[in-house]
């Protein structure tokens, strides 16, 4: 039987606003990051690190970052686990960097790839950094356009997570980038909806390219704010839940709505990846058993 190696928690598309607001009139955001850390923290058995994917602040303001580490910090510091944030495309790259990734979030040595001007772009360089965690590479890459919901990567960015996974870690690799690459599709939809799709990614062909034949087992993934699995190259796609709404969408419509949840992530040392997601809204309970009563129950329905 495969041993646990790692447990990760992944929160992603936080969406905090400043001071005094809420989002979209009703939502408290900070107050559902808070419930979902609390809700980790009844359940952190063997926890190794928290790791953020995306969309932290609603509008990269510095005021909400602010407000973002004075929630992840101390839960982090109680946890006694690191704390890892990626970029969404609702975030800034400029006061990402400056308000998350400034020593005190950020692992010594592993400090983002790009440092300087891009001028392409007219932004700072795509946050793209690797941290070893106990032999576990979790590398960092950013999917972010500036200005824009789409997710890309440059061939710049390509080139570099080629020389990184080039040669294996430890215990594998796991990759985290804000938009899933994959399309992606509601079922009632019967097809990829046009405007969600241009806010996916224009092409995930390279990032295929450069997965295949390396130590990545899985990619951990936000922006579609409710689990979503698929696969890219051969290697598990996993797009875990908001901490701050979800979407319903119909042939004519699109709903937001209620949702708050994280994803519980186990790596095992045969390379299996386990990832479940974890819901913090009130549920009605349909009926409540012992653990004994249930192990009993199972035992019996396998005969």
């Amino acid at each position: 039987m495969a041993n646990r190696t790692h447990r990760i928690v992944q929160i992603t598309d936080t969406h905090i606003v400043d001071e005094g607001e809420m989002l979209y009139g009703s939502v408290d955001t900070a107050a559902n990051l808070q419930h979902a850390l609390e809700t980790v923290a009844d359940n952190a058995e063997g926890l190794d690190a928290l790791v953020l994917t995306g969309d932290l602040a609603n509008d990269g303001s510095p005021d909400a970052y602010r407000r973002l580490r004075a929630i992840v910090d101390p839960a982090a510091e109680r946890l006694g686990v690191p704390v890892f944030y990626g970029i969404g495309n609702h975030d800034h790259r400029d006061a990402f960097r400056s308000g998350l990734l400034d020593g005190a979030a950020a692992p010594a040595g592993t400090l983002p790839a790009g440092t300087e001007s891009d001028g392409q772009r007219g932004e700072l360089a795509p946050v793209d950094y690797v941290v070893d965690l106990d032999g576990l590479r979790i590398v960092m890459v950013d999917s972010t356009v500036p200005g824009s919901h789409r997710g890309e990567l440059t061939l710049e960015q390509l080139g570099w997570l080629a020389t990184t996974l080039a040669e294996p870690a430890p215990a594998g690799t796991l990759l985290t980038i804000h938009h899933p690459p994959f399309n992606t599709a509601k079922p009632e939809t019967d097809a990829v909806v046009d405007l969600m799709a241009s806010a996916m990614f224009d092409d995930f062909s390279g990032l295929g390219e450069a997965l295949r034949g390396t130590d990545v087992m899985t990619v951990l993934a936000g922006h579609y704010h409710e689990p979503l699995g698929g696969q890219l190259a051969g290697v598990p796609v996993w797009a875990g839940p908001s901490t701050a709404m979800s979407h319903e969408v119909g042939p004519d419509t699109f709903r937001i709505v209620p949702s708050s949840g994280y994803s519980v992530i186990d790596v095992f040392d045969d390379r299996t990846v386990v990832a479940r997601a974890i819901n913090c809204l009130p549920r009605p309970v349909l009926f409540e058993m012992s653990m004994a009563d249930l192990r009993e129950h199972i035992e019996q329905a396998a005969h």
